[in-house]
């Protein structure tokens, strides 16, 4: 019996199943002889050596490596645990000095170095070891980043034997890894195929990596099985042919808007390359794991890649060097920002004046933090959507420019329009504001988030926080909103809002039904404009109601009408909307709303630009991480009375 493992990626990649733990685990459970296969570009060296470890004491049976393409770095010392090393004669291996990143002050910066030191050496004694070349000569070899093709690997010791060239193997495009002296046929290759009768020469045919990449995405992306990939390289098509051929598959699954949007992202030009397309697709990412939704379009694609994953394709977007060699805290330590940031943009003081001026989303392609933010805005915002108070359903809402008094717009002497003999004037009517007002307030709370929690990749840390804040929010606007209602504060003219003086009152009442609801309705169709003379002739709209009732209110609004049975009949069926709102301190008052768009009685309003809860964030400081801070400018007030009717419930 024979085990695979392969190791085809960056050695330390905990979301491929790359890192030493994974791949430790894997040898240690194998039985027989075990065959490696490798195709990497490298990775970190406290993960490869572990996996280098584990294989050099494998016990139950033969290790045998299979380079099918890339031995780099990391991955060639990997290699050199086999009994047998076998390498395509199309594949390549290249050595190097150990690199790592260091922050601090000097005497950081020299222990890192002394610890560098001591790692170059023990890869050293492990080459020299393998090949039988002198520990001088492999130092020489290591400083001067030597590549080696299969036939120089066989010549220096470093493989046991050379195989047939691999078909179609994919190579990693090396150029953005920090390697000084890379062979062309490492940037973004594919391993040349071996010519026979009926195929053309290999150079004629070879998709680039970045192709063979695209054409896996685009499979991948849509659901269409990953043998049609393979079929394509089997079959050496052209990405043009390539590309019909998906679209093809497409339509035999009767996809036409799938397919026409794989066409519209290969006409586009809407591809990873452009930092733009790039950025929003992290951001759907991030957003769709935190949401526990599967990624769409684009972020599909990017699925298998950690926190960490992103964080460092972000950094060595921005030129970074060896990001891709990082450790995860310097990775996350890089893509921090020195400066604070809101969910709105780049720059400017927590709850400053001069955020109004900030683009929303507004981040450049290499700030990951402020991905992460987006998407953590966009996570907050539906939390909050799914728990806002019914009650802002009666309620008009408005936008408020300052944090100055908002008052209410009253219209006089407007009941009606006034016949005009013929050369007669025009009479002036009179609009005024009303005395009543209300203004708007800040409400927030701060929570941190640890550099630990990105590194585990437990993007649940901040998932749960955002779900709790953003129903903190709604919770926020429904108490204000019903401590209103239960205060039925006086208004200007030192009335109760709901009162005997303002005609929209029924002390005597009872529990929702056609009879009490027909009080509430006399009372809003008899309301009057300013002027004392012109009926409103209001209608209501909407019932609020406390949990208590909810289910007599309900059978008010949807409950039938029966012209054979005039006792059951209900003129109210569909007509009217049930708010419940369980945050009402009584539990028999109930009330009627007409439309608050055309008799406001309750108003909300958030300031210009900020509607609903806010993000900012900065570097933590009293603990490695992110510290962030949930915010909102909401006020909400009485602004008139003749829009809404109280019934008491009970009879008196």
């Amino acid at each position: 019996m024979t085990t695979q493992i392969f190791l085809y990626g960056q050695i330390g990649d905990q979301a491929a199943g790359l890192d030493a733990k994974t791949i430790t685990d894997q040898v240690r459970s194998a039985t027989g002889d075990l065959t490696v296969f490798i195709n990497s570009t490298g990775g970190l060296i406290f993960d490869g050596l572990p996996i280098y470890e584990a294989l050099r004491s494998y016990t139950g049976g033969q290790v045998i490596i299979q380079i099918d393409g890339f031995a780099l770095s990391m991955a060639s010392l990997i290699a050199m645990a086999g009994n047998r090393i076998v390498m395509a004669s199309s594949a390549m291996m290249m050595i190097h000095r150990p690199w790592d990143s260091a922050f601090g002050n000097a005497a950081d910066m020299r222990a890192k170095a002394d610890q560098v030191e001591k790692i170059e050496e023990q890869l050293i004694a492990i080459y020299a070891a393998r090949s039988g070349m002198t520990p001088a000569n492999v130092a020489a070899l290591m400083a001067a980043e030597t590549w080696f093709t299969a036939e120089e690997a066989l010549a220096a010791g470093l493989i046991t034997e050379i195989s047939e060239p691999m078909r179609a193997v994919a190579l990693a495009d090396v150029s953005g890894l920090g390697f000084r002296h890379p062979p062309v046929i490492s940037k973004g290759q594919i391993m040349p195929l071996p010519a026979a009768a009926g195929r053309p020469p290999a150079a004629s045919i070879a998709m680039n990596a970045d192709q063979v990449r695209e054409i896996r995405n685009l499979v991948d992306a849509h659901g269409l099985p990953a043998t049609l990939a393979t079929d394509i390289f089997r079959r050496n098509l052209s990405m043009e042919a390539a590309r019909s051929a998906i679209m093809d598959a497409l339509a035999d699954q009767g996809d036409s808007s799938a397919g026409s949007h794989i066409a519209g992202m290969i006409m586009n030009g809407d591809t990873f390359d452009n930092p733009a397309f790039f950025g929003q697709s992290v951001t759907n990412l991030i957003y769709a794991r935190m949401a526990g939704k599967v990624p769409e379009g684009a972020a599909r694609e990017l699925a298998n890649m950690t926190l960490v994953d992103l964080a460092r394709e972000m950094v060595a977007r921005a030129g970074v060097r060896n990001a891709h060699r990082m450790r995860p805290d310097d990775v996350l330590a890089a893509a921090s920002w020195s400066g604070p940031r809101s969910s709105r943009g780049t720059g400017g003081p927590w709850l400053g004046a001069t955020a109004h001026n900030s683009v929303p989303g507004h981040h450049s392609t290499s700030d990951f933090p402020g991905l992460l933010l987006d998407a953590g805005q966009r996570y907050l915002k539906e939390m909050y959507q799914a728990a806002e108070s019914g009650l802002k359903t009666v309620s008009r809402k408005r936008t408020a420019r300052d944090f100055r008094t908002i008052s209410a717009l009253q219209l006089s002497g407007f009941g009606d329009l006034p016949s005009l003999p013929q050369g007669a004037e025009f009479t002036q009517g009179t609009f005024t504001e009303r005395k009543e007002s209300f203004a708007i307030a800040t409400y927030g709370k701060m929570f941190h988030i640890t550099r630990q929690a990105v590194v585990n990749d437990n993007l649940g840390a901040f998932s749960d926080v955002f779900r709790v804040m953003g129903r903190a929010a709604a919770e926020t606007e429904a108490q204000l909103l019903a401590a209103l209602l239960n205060s039925n504060p006086n208004m200007s003219d030192g009335q109760a809002v709901f009162s005997a003086a303002h005609n929209n009152i029924v002390t005597a009442g009872g529990p929702p039904s056609v009879a009490e609801m027909d009080k509430l309705r006399q009372l809003l169709r008899r309301q009057r404009d300013p002027d004392g003379v012109t009926v409103l002739n209001l209608r209501a709209a909407h019932l609020v109601v406390p949990s208590q009732l909810e289910t007599v209110a309900g059978n008010l609004a949807i409950g039938t009408w029966s012209p054979t049975e005039p006792a059951n009949a209900n003129p109210f069926a569909g007509l009217v909307n049930v708010v419940v709102e369980p945050r009402l301190s009584s539990a028999t008052q109930w009330y009627a709303f007409a439309d608050p768009a055309l008799a406001p009685v309750l108003e909300h309003a958030y300031l210009d630009g900020y509607e609903g809860p806010q993000i900012e964030t900065r570097d933590g400081w009293n603990s490695l991480g992110q510290e962030y801070r949930v915010w909102l400018h909401f006020g909400a007030g009485f602004t008139g009375w003749d829009g809404a009717a109280r019934n008491s419930g009970v009879a008196s």
